[in-house]
């Protein structure tokens, strides 16, 4: 079986959900900063939103590394 993939191809409905799922998360993100700073009163809800922050964070770095996988065609011959 061959092992080769192609990274680099996404096709524009492909790149367009990603590109709706980051916009999210970054919304996501945006909305948990303005909790931390105005909205969150005790040491509880602050570290609850810190630690979503860091979610967060870490969702969105895992975003700007995603491709789509393309594996060649396998023929199955029996």
């Amino acid at each position: 079986m061959n092992k080769e993939y192609e990274f680099s191809h996404q096709s524009t409905k492909q790149k367009t959900i990603l590109l709706g799922v980051k916009i999210l998360v970054l919304l996501l993100l945006a909305e948990s900063v303005y909790s931390l700073g105005w909205q969150s009163e005790t040491l509880q809800e602050r570290i609850g939103v810190i630690g979503r922050l860091l979610i967060y964070f870490w969702v969105y770095s895992n975003l700007m590394r995603a491709k789509i996988e393309i594996q060649e065609p396998v023929n199955i011959s029996v």
